[in-house]
């Protein structure tokens, strides 16, 4: 079993590109702190009430601990992507976001990072079809998703042959 912990990016490249139906099937134990989900609550509302994402809230301690953290590093990084941080670290989970500071201070921390290209991936060795990872790839690129063009285009050629082939 994988467990995660999402940050808002990802989050919103999921739902946009229509990712989280097929993303649900993964089975994965996915945290999402109560920060985060704040600024995402309303597309995640019903994947939350079924249990495919699990709001984590923070008690006192471990806020005081977050703005510590957050004025450790750099003042570049919200609360929130600080808080998916905290917990991923907290959780010895693999981070996932597409957030370039994020995932820069995710790895000095020692912290497994991933994106919306690796969890593709995944959902492919998992039996989801390459026609439909091509579609929502294009979707994710479509409503702005900040992506690697280079990776992007590799997978949507290899995944249109398949389709094709």
């Amino acid at each position: 079993m994988i467990v995660c912990v999402h940050d808002a990016n990802i989050l919103i490249d999921l739902a946009k590109s229509g990712l989280i139906p097929s993303y649900a099937k993964l089975g994965w134990t996915t945290h999402v702190p109560d920060l985060v989900l704040r600024e995402v609550k309303q597309a995640l509302d019903p994947w939350i009430r079924s249990g495919v994402f699990r709001v984590t809230t923070f008690d006192g301690t471990e806020m005081l601990e977050l703005w510590a953290l957050l004025g450790k590093h750099s003042r570049r990084r919200s609360l929130q992507d600080t808080s998916a941080l905290y917990l991923a670290g907290k959780l010895h989970a693999p981070l996932l976001t597409g957030d370039g500071v994020l995932r820069k201070a995710a790895e000095r921390d020692g912290i497994d990072c991933r994106g919306l290209l690796w969890i593709m991936d995944r959902l492919l060795e998992a039996g989801e079809s390459s026609g439909l990872l091509a579609e929502r790839l294009e979707a994710a690129l479509a409503q702005g998703a900040r992506l690697p063009m280079e990776e992007c285009e590799k997978r949507l050629q290899r995944w249109r042959s398949q389709r094709n082939g």
